[in-house]
């Protein structure tokens, strides 16, 4: 597993309270939540959320830039603090 992905599943399960399940449960989890991303961003019936770079790319791809990045901004304004991630957050290119 890419440490990117690793960081994104991690960032995920804090921000939805997800770290007392067993970790395969929570990685279901994550791709169920992934895959609905990936239909919502690459449905071309929504045009606000539609992004024609998305559609061919990896779900799983998809939902680690889409968590990193919302983390990043979220660590750079002071809105939320991820602990020992921080740094590896803010270090994240999209």
């Amino acid at each position: 597993m890419k440490k990117e992905v690793l960081l994104a599943f991690m960032v995920w399960a804090i921000d939805v309270d997800a770290l007392s399940l067993p970790v395969t449960k929570c990685w279901e989890k994550f791709q169920k939540t992934a895959w609905g991303i990936y239909r919502n961003y690459t449905d071309p019936s929504d045009e606000l959320l539609y992004c024609p770079d998305l559609v061919g790319k990896n779900y799983i791809d998809v939902m680690v830039d889409y968590t990193l990045s919302y983390a990043k901004t979220y660590v750079i304004s002071g809105i939320k603090d991820y602990g020992k991630y921080n740094k590896s957050i803010i270090n994240y290119k999209n």
